[in-house]
């Protein structure tokens, strides 16, 4: 088990069972809780958590010892049990249906319910952080970087739930500069930035330079991310994507519509503005066909080119004296390239 980075989750629920216990929670509401965090941190890729343990190998450059490896895992799931929190958060701010192949989890318990369980699970998280890491020289910085990252996603969220309200006219707030802003805060600092900066304090490096590096190719790779996630939620199969897409309906600002309202003629912007974020299917189809009228899968393809471009020149000019590795982002960049969920 020791060198198992899915099995250190048991330890997960084994801890978080005996701090559960000692708050003298009744068994049943106990289980509820377990069930809870089991049902929104597995099931997915698990990118953001093996991330960290990979970059930890990578940075050191040696084999574990048995102590790193179980701290690595351990941090790993941290990080997956935090980004579940957020997608219970997120699925009842977008009315989103189905999450990894299943209805959403405000959709099987009551929203009300949801949402108590997504701030008990981010609650839950430095909980964590305090029994698995207290003794460490590093623990206040790893505190000091949950607590960061939460309040930037939770930034990016609200600038994200602003725009899309209807009292927000589309035609002045909806630009390529604001999305960019809800890309950054709400997907890349704790997609991204997260599990790599956990390597980092884990492996105790110290230069300022590094993490500087670190943050500016996390920030470009949330973005090439979230730019194939809007893609995905309007023309991906549900089916291999695991979700419904929303983004018409709830009237996400996505690159899609900040491009379209761009290229659109006169008529074809009034059509975008009065069709987009209806909850009908012949708003969503209006949109749709707008989207194919000015070619949008075209540009997804030559967007894509540049991203991987751009993102494989600047890995490679990584300065590695400040100890950061292109490998520990090379690994990330490559689970990325052309996916289709």
């Amino acid at each position: 088990m020791k060198r198992d980075y899915s099995a250190h989750f048991a330890i997960i629920l084994d801890t978080l069972t005996q701090s559960l216990s000692k708050l003298n929670c009744p068994e049943g509401l106990k289980e509820n809780v377990l069930h809870t965090i089991t049902q929104n941190t597995i099931g997915g890729k698990g990118t953001r958590g093996k991330a960290v343990l990979e970059s930890v190998k990578v940075l050191l450059g040696t084999e574990l010892t048995d102590d790193m490896h179980e701290k690595s895992c351990l941090l790993g799931w941290i990080v997956e049990m935090l980004q579940g929190s957020f997608l219970v958060a997120d699925d009842i701010m977008d009315k989103s249906l189905t999450r990894r192949g299943r209805p959403c989890w405000y959709l099987q318990v009551g929203t009300s319910r949801a949402f108590t369980e997504a701030v008990m699970m981010e609650n839950l998280v430095f909980v964590l952080l305090r029994l698995f890491f207290r003794d460490q020289p590093y623990y206040k910085e790893l505190l000091d970087t949950f607590h960061e990252i939460l309040l930037q996603t939770e930034t990016g969220q609200e600038m994200d739930l602003i725009l899309s309200i209807g009292g927000v006219p589309m035609n002045t707030s909806f630009s390529l500069k604001a999305y960019e802003f809800i890309v950054t805060y709400k997907t890349a600092y704790y997609s991204f930035y997260l599990p790599i900066k956990c390597a980092m304090i884990l492996v105790g490096m110290k230069e300022k330079q590094a993490y500087v590096d670190a943050k500016r190719l996390a920030v470009q790779l949330g973005r090439y991310f979230q730019f194939q996630d809007d893609f995905l939620d309007c023309y991906g199969d549900s089916n291999v994507v695991g979700k419904i897409g929303t983004d018409i309906r709830e009237r996400k600002c996505t690159w899609l519509i900040c491009y379209a309202l761009y290229k659109a003629s006169p008529e074809e912007r009034e059509l975008l503005l009065s069709n987009y974020g209806k909850h009908d299917m012949e708003s969503e189809n209006t949109i749709k066909k707008l989207y194919n009228d000015l070619k949008m899968t075209d540009l997804y393809d030559e967007l894509e080119h540049l991203f991987i471009k751009d993102i494989g020149r600047e890995i490679q000019q990584l300065d590695e004296t400040t100890g950061l590795k292109r490998a520990a982002f090379e690994i990330l960049f490559r689970k990325m390239q052309k996916r289709k969920k």
